[in-house]
């Protein structure tokens, strides 16, 4: 992943992002000789100060796809997880799956809460004509 990484050693090193090729290789369809010699001239373009055109880097622009869905750490997907427990407690086990994820994204996302006004949130509600939802 440091060749995809500007502030790292290995930017748009070749034999670096072909072992990340080899790796994803199943969900990937890079050609490997043509990735070297778009990194050889990302570099140039990157060196001379101007930014590069990803339509002109199709390989290399597959792998920065694929490493920004990649996950750095586990800590990120065990507390997703944590949150999950602690939504889906077994008081909780009937609510629906909006209302479930609804809870997890304001349980991980508890810092942002923070900043909210609750007042301005209750008065919008308050104001609704159809707060109630009929049970079908």
């Amino acid at each position: 992943m440091d060749s995809l990484d500007a502030s790292k050693e290995l930017y748009l090193d070749h034999q670096a992002m072909c072992l990340l090729v080899s790796r994803f290789d199943d969900c990937l369809t890079v050609d490997v000789g043509l990735l070297k010699s778009e990194c050889e001239r990302a570099s140039i373009v990157i060196k001379a100060g101007k930014s590069i055109d990803m339509n002109l880097y199709s390989n290399l622009e597959q792998l920065i796809k694929i490493s920004k869905t990649l996950s750095v750490g586990t800590a990120t997907v065990e507390r997703s997880f944590s949150a999950m427990n602690r939504v889906l407690s077994w008081s909780r086990n009937s609510l629906n799956f909006s209302m479930a994820s609804d809870l997890m994204v304001l349980s991980l996302n508890k810092d942002l809460l923070k900043s909210l006004d609750l007042d301005k949130v209750l008065d919008h509600w308050v104001h609704q004509k159809d707060r109630v939802v009929p049970f079908n």
